[in-house]
């Protein structure tokens, strides 16, 4: 149900999130903690120009849950970068974890 050029938009913004996953990957594979939190927050966090950015496909969805799950995903990211900011890198591998598991959840739900 989403028009053409939204999915294009849409499709592009999952392949950075995808590549933004795999700096965070790397960053913490040499356990560079601060790089990781800096990736997470600037690329990934929750801000309001996320929520306007998530909120585009909302209507689209017919008042889905789609930016609930959009939100969940992106606070996740904060959550690991608070981790790895605090140094612990056990916790933020978890919350990279889970943070797929969100991301997976809501393409699990919507695919176009």
């Amino acid at each position: 149900t989403i028009p053409a050029p939204m999915k294009v938009m849409h499709k592009g913004m999952m392949r950075k999130h995808l590549d933004t996953l795999s700096e965070i990957t790397a960053a913490l594979a040499t356990n560079d903690l601060k790089k990781t939190a800096e990736i997470a927050k600037t690329d990934l966090g929750w801000s309001e120009g996320r929520e306007q950015q998530c909120s585009v496909f909302e209507p689209v969805k017919g008042g889905s849950d789609f930016t609930k799950l959009s939100t969940a995903m992106h606070k996740k990211a904060d959550e690991l970068a608070d981790a790895a900011k605090a140094g612990s890198r056990d916790k933020a591998l978890a919350d990279l974890s889970q943070l797929i598991k969100k991301c997976n959840a809501c393409h699990e739900k919507y695919r176009h």
